[in-house]
C-alpha cells in the first residue's frame, strides 16, 4: 500500500502546473493594421481561398471618417474564380467618430460602426474564418453536409437551411 501512494505521490509531482503550462488561444488572433497597411491573421493568409496581390490592392475607407488604409489580400471564390477584396471585420477601433455605447467594447462597436470597405464601391468580405474556409466540395465548411460536425435533419440538411426544420431554430437576436 505504501508503494502505490509512493507512485501518487511522483506522479502528482510530476503533472505539469498551471505556472508551467502552455496556454493556447481557442481563438487566433484578429487581423492587423500597421502604417496603413491591413494583414489578416496567420489562419486567414493560411487558407487555400485566400491570396496576397500587391498589383491589385485596393484602398480601404473607415464609413465614419473616412481613414484609408490598403488592402492587398484578396478572396478567390473556388468555383467563380472572382476575387474579392479582404477587409478587417473589426472595422476602425481608432475612429474619433466611434460612438460610445454603454455596456459594449470598442471593437465590437467598430465592428458595427465603423466598417473599413472599398472607396471604389467593389465588393469586399470580412476577414471572418467561416465565411472564407471551402472544403474540397467547394462548400463554406460550415455548410457542407459531408465535412461539418453539426447535426442533420431528417432531410439531410443542416436545420436552419431546411424549409421543413428551419422553425425549430432559436434564431439569435441582433441589435
Amino acid at each position: 500500500a505504501v508503494s502505490s501512494s509512493a507512485n501518487d505521490l511522483q506522479q502528482l509531482a510530476d503533472a505539469p502546473t498551471k505556472e508551467s503550462r502552455q496556454w493556447k488561444s481557442v481563438r487566433s488572433k484578429p487581423g492587423k493594421v500597421s502604417d496603413g497597411v491591413y494583414e489578416p491573421n496567420d489562419r486567414i493568409k493560411a487558407l487555400s481561398t485566400v491570396q496576397y496581390d500587391l498589383a491589385a490592392a485596393k484602398q480601404l475607407q473607415c464609413s465614419q471618417c473616412q481613414s484609408v488604409i490598403i488592402s492587398a489580400w484578396f478572396f478567390v471564390h473556388p468555383v467563380e474564380g472572382t476575387q474579392i477584396v479582404l477587409a478587417p471585420q473589426k472595422g476602425h477601433v481608432e475612429c474619433n467618430q466611434l460612438p460610445l455605447l454603454p455596456g459594449m467594447s470598442t471593437s465590437a462597436i467598430a465592428q458595427k460602426h465603423t466598417a473599413f470597405k472599398p472607396a471604389d464601391g467593389s465588393p469586399y468580405k470580412m476577414d471572418r474564418l467561416s465565411n472564407l474556409d471551402y472544403c474540397v466540395h467547394k462548400k463554406t465548411r460550415k455548410d457542407c453536409p459531408q465535412c461539418t460536425d453539426r447535426q442533420l435533419c431528417e432531410h439531410g440538411r443542416q436545420l436552419r437551411n431546411c424549409r421543413h426544420c428551419a422553425h425549430a431554430v432559436k434564431r439569435r437576436r441582433r441589435l
